[in-house]
């Protein structure tokens, strides 16, 4: 390789993984320069792992220019009590102890087969947790599968570094220090989703958690305030259940006094149901001024992701339009990408139908007029009225190139209806706006939809209508689409038959062929 031209070196740096350019750094001196590191994110969290990481990049004269996103791990450990006593109060009315803590390890091993064995197997060789399938990097076993001791104690030690952090503010001083010293920073993302689907392969792989050992099983940190039907929430003000969203307040605070703008704020839940919670918008406070005040300085991407904390008497998500919610957003003149996510999808939309008194208004929230510079817009897991909807895509501005529609819930109406509404009426086209449609797949794994696209674009050529079948209108007939996951993006499956099975003369409609069918292929 030293016989090889500068260039040609260059060049070859760009297609090498960091992994690989490690390796060849160690070679000589001559190699290292040429095959530097990619560190384009950087993560944040109250562990001294991570704080360390975070500042030593920053501190470093190439690399902190590399950075184009700081990522918050808002995932926090809990408090586990050594009595591992059972008692009679419910889980959520007693303090967590071994109990608990032994429970989640076990369920960890549900995602592989065979036990503990299998376990340590899996973090070391790569496992695909989800399929049982090979990843494509696997790191080599050199380590024991810790006892149950050993993880309770470390799991421990490392809430406790994190509770002093957060008394100290050592985390927000680092965040607030370091800001300015990625002078190619885009993103800010928070995000409670860096230990899932679960711990063998977390989404984000921060400094702390690949500072683990192979054998170290724990129960993976998500403490972000799941759904719920607990009508006590309703309650609650957003000044007495902030803490929650420790990193979300840090940020809003830091990004609103920062001098220079960071065009993008990210709240990342990964389609889950969870968000900030919706009280944040109920009344004055010192962190929805710090939003409004990112949002006037020209920021041109923003991800909400919203805790409705749903129930029959009072979901959360009628509650927006009645609060600052579209007063706050009006202030983002210069937005150009807009993402909502709830915590209510379908099931709201099937219980206000259920109720018959349960009208969404959610989208007459998001204040579109004041967007002129809207390229792009996703509702995720909002349930709606057919004809609010189709007023809503009526509004938008004329530049918009693309829109998503995810586990959106008709309270009445269906996506065929809507796919023919856009072509005949709004004259949607193949190419402007480009429409995305994925819902829940219907299988074990929550994280795998189905995603339309192409095929939405055929139906405006004049090809058949993706929805147009059996089942309503409402779902994605097979032969259309592509099967993805939330947490693996190398995951694509396309939406075929089942070889079992064939199609009957109904659309949609499938039997079980004959075993020697089967057998002959």
């Amino acid at each position: 390789m030293l016989q090889l031209p500068d260039d040609l070196l260059a060049y070859i740096s760009s297609f090498l993984s960091n992994k690989e350019k490690r390796s060849l750094r160690l070679a000589n001196r001559r190699l290292s320069l040429f095959f530097p590191l990619r560190i384009p994110r950087v993560f944040i969290s109250p562990s001294y792992k991570d704080i360390e990481v975070f500042k030593a990049i920053a501190a470093h004269p190439i690399y902190r220019k590399q950075i184009k996103e700081i990522v918050w791990d808002d995932a926090k450990f809990e408090k586990f009590e050594p009595n591992d006593e059972e008692d009679d109060l419910l889980p959520e009315e007693r303090a967590k102890n071994r109990i608990d803590f032994e429970n989640a390890r076990q369920q960890n091993l549900m995602f592989v087969t065979g036990g503990e064995d299998a376990f340590v197997k899996a973090r070391a060789y790569g496992y695909d947790s989800l399929t049982a399938e090979p990843l494509s990097t696997a790191p080599v076993l050199d380590e024991k599968y810790m006892s149950l001791d050993e993880s309770f104690n470390l799991y421990n030690r490392l809430y406790e570094e994190q509770e002093t952090i957060i008394q100290e503010r050592l985390d927000v001083q680092a965040f607030k220090e370091c800001l300015t010293a990625f002078t190619e920073l885009q993103r800010v993302t928070i995000t409670s989703e860096a230990y899932r689907p679960n711990i063998i392969a977390p989404c984000y792989p921060t400094p702390l958690i690949r500072s683990f050992s192979l054998g170290f099983n724990y129960p993976g940190p998500w403490p972000w305030m799941p759904e719920t039907m607990d009508e006590t929430l309703s309650d609650i003000t957003w000044s007495e259940m902030k803490t929650h969203w420790h990193g979300v307040v840090i940020a809003l605070e830091a990004l609103a006094q920062c001098e220079r703008l960071i065009p993008e704020f990210v709240i990342d839940t990964h389609y889950e149901q969870l968000g900030i919670p919706y009280q944040l918008f109920d009344g004055p406070s010192e962190d929805l001024n710090n939003l409004e005040t990112l949002l006037e300085k020209g920021l041109r991407r923003l991800d909400l992701s919203i805790n409705t904390f749903s129930n029959f008497q009072n979901p959360g998500l009628r509650q927006l339009p009645r609060g600052l919610f579209k007063s706050v957003l009006a202030k983002a003149t210069c937005l150009e990408h807009f993402s909502l996510h709830t915590s209510s999808g379908e099931h709201e939309a099937w219980r206000s139908y259920r109720m018959m008194n349960g009208v969404m208004k959610a989208l007459s929230a998001v204040p579109l007029e004041s967007w002129p510079s809207l390229k792009h817009i996703t509702l995720s897991c909002v349930p709606v009225i057919y004809c609010d909807l189709v007023e809503f895509l009526r509004r938008l501005p004329q530049g918009i190139r693309s829109v998503e529609l995810i586990n959106v819930g008709f309270v009445d109406g269906t996506y065929k209806e809507l796919l023919e509404k856009c072509k005949n009426e709004l004259h949607w086209t193949a190419r402007n706006p480009k429409l995305t449609i994925a819902h829940q797949e219907g299988g074990a794994l929550d994280s795998r939809k189905l995603w339309v696209e192409e095929d939405i674009a055929n139906f405006f050529r004049g090809q058949p209508n993706p929805f147009d079948g059996m089942l309503a209108g409402n779902w994605i007939q097979l032969g259309f689409g592509v099967l993805r996951d939330d947490f693996d993006g190398d995951f694509r499956k396309a939406n075929v038959p089942d070889p079992r099975y064939e199609e009957l003369v109904s659309p949609g409609v499938y039997r079980l062929k004959r075993r020697e069918e089967v057998a002959d292929g």
